[in-house]
């Protein structure tokens, strides 16, 4: 009944917050369901049956996420001469773990969504490590 009045109202008077306010609300409350939707869909696809078999694909992508990648981050931000936060923002951000949106398009895309979110599970626990060193690293910035 609110919302009926408002849109009744909306085009009348020019007081109540209108049509673009309420689609604005319901889109919100409609888009704060897909980020747990989407860790919900990625746990429900890890497994950690026959990770072996792939532990050559999943070393070389987390050697590039977790260490290369912010390598190279420094590596640009040292030779243009940034410094400060926004450079150790920078650095520390590219040593971010993979996340859930690499595991939801490989999945949508049939590609090789058993390793993809193998590399999302296991990047996230081994960047516990390597985010603390890239946070150490960025200290004598």
């Amino acid at each position: 009944m609110i919302f009926q009045d408002r849109i009744v109202n909306s085009g009348i008077t020019g007081d109540s917050p209108g049509i673009a306010v309420i689609c604005n609300q319901m889109t919100f409350i409609l888009l704060s369901t897909v980020a747990p939707m989407a860790l919900f869909s990625i746990g429900m696809q890890l497994r950690f049956d026959g990770w072996r078999k792939e532990l050559l694909h999943i070393s070389a992508a987390l050697l590039y996420k977790l260490m290369i990648a912010p390598a190279l981050v420094l590596l640009l931000a040292v030779t243009a001469g940034f410094s400060g936060e926004i450079a150790a923002v920078s650095i520390f951000e590219s040593s971010m773990p993979s996340f859930v949106t690499a595991g939801i398009i490989a999945s949508q895309y049939q590609l090789n969504a058993k390793l993809s979110t193998l590399v999302v599970a296991v990047s996230i626990l081994v960047s516990f490590i390597t985010t603390a060193l890239w946070y150490w690293v960025i200290g004598f910035l």
